[in-house]
């Protein structure tokens, strides 16, 4: 491994060809790469699938701030969750075609969000009892503090 550390040329090409041709001379060099269980695997999803749930909601948020925009009428800023309610007290369902179910939509996406928030609790709190210290940390919560952990 000197010769990736100490070596002249310092490129992240260089140090993988050097560690391929490495383990390719003694496979047993380079330490073994041990994965996660099928169960950690499992968890990590849920937080993914959160992530991606989340990143619908903004987007679905955006476009109807956008496209009310485009007619006139502002939403003011509010949370994700009250955003379909302030907008349906505002401008009502029957701004544009479509607003009622994109509005139904964001409703029911933090409805997922939530509930998957709740699945995260309960594993840091039954599965993963190290995810308590970093969460000592400000700032870190258990979604930030569990990901560390099924990452690692």
């Amino acid at each position: 491994m000197r010769l990736i550390t100490d070596g002249k040329h310092k490129t992240d090409r260089f140090d993988a060809e050097m560690l391929a041709r490495l383990g390719r001379a003694d496979p047993a060099l380079p330490s073994p790469v041990r994965h996660r269980g099928e169960e950690a695997q499992k968890h990590r999803s849920s937080l993914q699938a959160r992530d991606g749930l989340v990143r619908c909601r903004v987007l679905l948020i955006n476009q109807v701030r956008g496209m009310a925009k485009s007619l006139g009428v502002r939403v003011s800023k509010c949370s994700s969750t009250v955003f379909p309610r302030r907008v349906r007290e505002t401008v009502g369902d029957d701004l544009f075609p479509g607003l009622a179910t994109l509005l139904n939509t964001i409703a029911q996406h933090t409805a997922d969000i939530d509930d998957l928030d709740h699945e995260v609790t309960r594993l840091c709190r039954e599965r993963y009892p190290e995810v308590a210290l970093l969460q000592g940390v400000g700032g870190v919560g258990p979604i930030t503090a569990l990901s560390f952990v099924l990452t690692l």
